[in-house]
């Protein structure tokens, strides 16, 4: 072999190393601190820009790859299934409310397919792609454990173990559960890597290995503990009816000893864990997970249900990529009315999601992806002869297994890191597949065959841009709102507003929370004095961008009564107490338009509407206000003076209020009445009271039965 081509291998495997270290030890790890999630958009925005040069180089470097190559691959099921996803994922764009949300979420989708296919046709062919992802894998495995594992120590050291202080532990991920799905994802590689290396690499994966399932034992996330169990139970079954039981070697024998003791310590440190922790937070977590009445369990089935309700709605075409989080809203997901206005983000469940968003074709062609992987795998495990190739494509089965077991309860599909992780696990497979069933003649046929290369990658760069410019401008968007809750705290008003200016953008409509943007410039407007016309155009604008929004809503019911439109304020009180009915600060502001309105009574019956548990500060002051006003009205209909001053005494009295007004609640009836009965059946030895005629009246308009009176 010449030194030229000796030179140019060497430059090829550097450049696929710098590849395999950019994408899974640097992406992975880029963490902006002062952002409310502070991997999502800093890793996508990373990850285009990465791609973006990639592919200049590619096209731009000395040696043009992409002038002529093999795109026969490119035909495989798997890559036109991703396609069709990708394609149906910017059509829903068409049915979405807002649009812009949706093209987001097609050029994220868009970043991590161009990833897949130059995965496919210009990294994986290099022959030591594979060692380069598994070393680089085992690296990343061990940087993030033992982030996990200081941060254990650190909350052992101020606090007790529980479920709710393990919570912190989140390793280079924004939350716990997430960062065991990715220590899930690393752990396979290095069970890999026990099997491929020798001496000190062999030991490295050893201990990622284990520190990886320890890990995920005391972060106590029950998805992907139930993923490992499903994922192990299905490998062993192939293993078992796979030529490899045929192929135990010795190269074999000590990784299955060393999973062995992983496993044997993983259950040894589970058992003693539950032995001293005397709360048995693991019992009573696993326990929780079967109760449906309470906790997060119920609260997951709450949103699945009202996600269930909203596919019934539009099954075929969906509401459009990255717009569940407006559309859910007119379900009212809160489990108390208390929290109406916190809005969901997402389903906590990656096929319902797609399912909504996409429609059935959308949710198919997803779901296709892991189906069509995993049969790849087993024909790949079934043809290929060697034994390195067998156990690396049973990894896959594991680790595409699990991941599709802890998609149906979490969101792994949203985050960065996984993504690069499944889309490496998808090419590899594709490539895998097309090594060992391709046709030799076909692609000999094929493989000179151009490609209009410089119109398909001015489209590229464009996409791309675009998704670098929409993750700066979403980074720059959350910084601003750290801010901008600052400055609420300050009464700055008119910096809010030219901070609003400075980052919005039809990529910007929506805050992390999912309210509009443009409500809390109506907000700071309003505060500022302005005419009640340009707050409510502005609020309108809002409505726009989230039309279920219970923020602007009641934005909108509390600037039409300040402006004293009181009909324009209670149709937005209806409009919004149809999408979340019994919200208790949107029924306050309807009961008081309705006093405006209508008068005391109509208001009484709004008011009554909200469950005690779910009161709010302010509306005991009003239901009091309103049971005064009744218990003023019966004081007006008597003339006796003794019953007129025990219903005064005991209207003052909050204690007997408030007992008369739960008895109202409970058995739906007129508080008059109770109230009444309560009162005249205290005085019932008061001949000059109850032969009143102004006393009898009441208790013949009251309809009052007093049965212990009778009888005298």
């Amino acid at each position: 072999m010449s030194k030229k081509i000796k030179n140019q291998k060497s430059k090829n495997g550097l450049a696929v190393l710098i590849f395999f270290i950019v994408s899974i030890l640097i992406i992975p790890n880029i963490y902006y601190g002062t952002i409310s999630d502070k991997c999502l958009e800093p890793r996508l925005l990373a990850l285009s820009i990465f791609m973006f040069f990639v592919i200049i180089f590619t096209i731009f470097g000395k040696r043009n790859k992409f002038r002529v190559f093999d795109y026969r691959i490119l035909k495989n099921p798997l890559v036109i299934i991703y396609f069709l996803y990708l394609i149906i994922t910017g059509i829903s764009s068409l049915t979405a409310i807002n649009k812009f949300e949706a093209i987001y979420e097609f050029l994220k989708l868009f970043t991590f397919f161009i990833f897949f296919l130059y995965l496919i046709l210009f990294i994986l062919p290099h022959q030591k792609s594979k060692i380069f992802l598994i070393k680089t894998v085992i690296v990343l495995s061990l940087i993030i454990s033992f982030i996990g594992v200081v941060q254990f120590i650190s909350l052992l050291s101020e606090t007790d173990f529980g479920i709710k202080s393990v919570y912190t532990v989140t390793g280079n991920s924004a939350h716990k559960n997430l960062y065991s799905q990715l220590l899930f994802l690393t752990f396979s590689f290095s069970v890999y890597g026990l099997y491929y290396f020798k001496d000190i690499w062999k030991k490295l994966s050893f201990i990622a290995a284990l520190a990886s399932i320890l890990l995920i034992i005391v972060l106590m996330t029950r998805s992907v503990w139930l993923a490992l169990f499903v994922s192990t139970v299905f490998s062993v079954v192939v293993f078992i009816f796979s030529d490899l039981k045929k192929i135990i070697n010795k190269k074999i024998k000590p990784v299955i000893i060393s999973i062995g003791v992983v496993i044997g310590i993983a259950l040894a440190v589970f058992i003693i864990i539950n032995i001293v922790d005397t709360k048995k937070n693991i019992k009573h977590h696993l326990e929780e997970a079967t109760d449906f009445s309470s906790g997060n369990t119920y609260h997951r089935l709450h949103l699945w249900n009202k996600t269930l309700s909203l596919i019934k709605e539009s099954p075929f075409l969906g509401v459009g990529a990255g717009n569940w989080k407006i559309n859910i809203a007119k379900k009212g997901t809160s489990i108390s009315d208390k929290d109406n206005w916190k809005n969901a983000v997402r389903p906590h469940s990656d096929y319902l999601w797609v399912l909504s968003e996409t429609g059935i074709i959308g949710f198919l062609s997803y779901f296709s992806l892991f189906v069509l992987s995993l049969f790849f795998v087993l024909k790949c495990i079934q043809k290929t002869k060697e034994t390195e190739n067998k156990v690396l494509m049973l990894i896959f089965f594991f680790t595409v297994t699990g991941y599709a077991v802890y998609s149906f309860f979490s969101f792994p599909k949203e985050r960065i890191e996984h993504q690069i992780f499944i889309n490496i696990i998808f090419a590899f497979i594709v490539f895998e597949f097309d090594k060992l069933f391709s046709n030799k003649k076909d692609t000999k046929q094929k493989k000179t065959k151009k490609i209009p290369i410089k119109l398909i990658s001015i489209f590229v760069f464009i996409l791309l841009l675009s998704v670098s410019y929409s993750s700066y401008k979403r980074i720059k968007a959350e910084i601003g709102f750290n801010e901008i809750f600052e400055l609420q705290k300050k009464d700055r008003y008119n910096d809010i507003i030219s901070l609003i200016d400075d980052f919005y953008s039809p990529v910007t409509t929506l805050e992390f929370a999912a309210n509009p943007v443009l409500f809390y410039k109506g907000l700071a407007l309003d505060r500022t004095k302005v005419p009640n016309i340009e707050v409510i155009n502005l609020f309108k604008k809002a409505l726009e961008d989230h039309p279920y929004n219970m923020r602007t809503l009641n934005g909108l019911i509390y600037i039409h009564s300040k402006d004293k439109n009181y009909k324009e304020a209670e149709r937005y009180c209806k409009e919004a107490l149809l999408y979340t009915p019994g919200d208790a600060r949107t029924v306050l502001k309807y009961a008081k338009i309705k006093e405006r309105i209508y008068g005391k009574d109509s208001a009484y019956a709004e008011i009554i509407k909200v469950k005690r548990k779910n009161s709010i500060k302010g509306i005991k002051k009003y239901i009091k206000f309103l049971l005064r006003n009744k218990i003023n009205t019966l004081i007006e209909k008597t003339d006796n003076k003794k019953l007129k001053n025990k219903l005064f005494k005991n209207g003052n009295n909050d204690k007997f209020l408030k007992e008369i007004y739960k008895e109202t609640q409970n058995k739906n009836e007129n508080f008059e009445k109770i109230f009444l009965k309560r009162i005249i059946t205290k005085m019932k030895k008061q001949k000059d009271v109850l032969n009143d005629s102004s006393v009898q009246r009441l208790i013949k308009d009251y309809q009052i039965e007093l049965p212990i009176l009778s009888k005298n």
